[in-house]
C-alpha cells in the first residue's frame, strides 16, 4: 500500500512507479470532495486501480471518492500503455494537451492548451 507522499492542504498526492522503466503515476485526491485526478497511465492497470482504491482512504468527509479526470502529459509509448484499460475500468474522462492528442492511442474526451485551467474536474 502506497502512502500519501505530500499533503497539500485539502489535496493528497500518491505517486507509485510503474514498469521496468520506473515511470511515475500520480494521483490527486481532494479529501472533503473525493475528487480524484490520475496524472499519466503509464503501465501495470491493476496497480493503477489499486492506487486509486488507496486514494480513496485519504478522504476524511465520508464523501465516496470519484476519479475525475486521467491526465496524461504527453505522448510517449511508455506514458500511455495502461490508459485505455484505467479509463475503461474507471469510466472517468481522459484529456492531454491538445498537441499530443492525435499520437495517444485512447481517444481523449477533450484537450487543453498552455496555461488552461480546468473548472469541471
Amino acid at each position: 500500500m502506497s502512502e500519501p507522499t505530500s499533503r497539500l492542504g485539502p489535496v493528497t498526492l500518491r505517486t507509485i512507479a510503474v514498469s521496468a522503466m520506473s515511470n511515475n503515476v500520480y494521483l490527486l485526491t481532494h479529501t472533503s470532495t473525493g475528487a480524484q485526478v490520475l496524472i499519466d497511465a503509464a503501465d501495470d492497470a491493476l496497480a493503477i486501480l489499486r492506487l486509486i482504491d488507496e486514494g480513496a482512504t485519504d478522504i476524511t468527509s465520508g464523501l465516496p471518492s470519484r476519479l475525475a479526470l486521467i491526465f496524461t502529459t504527453h505522448s510517449h509509448w511508455d506514458h500511455v500503455r495502461a490508459l485505455g484499460m484505467v479509463k475503461e475500468a474507471t469510466l472517468a474522462p481522459a484529456a492531454c494537451g491538445a498537441a499530443d492528442a492525435a499520437a495517444i492511442p485512447v481517444p481523449m474526451d477533450f484537450t487543453v492548451t498552455d496555461g488552461e485551467v480546468l473548472h469541471h474536474v
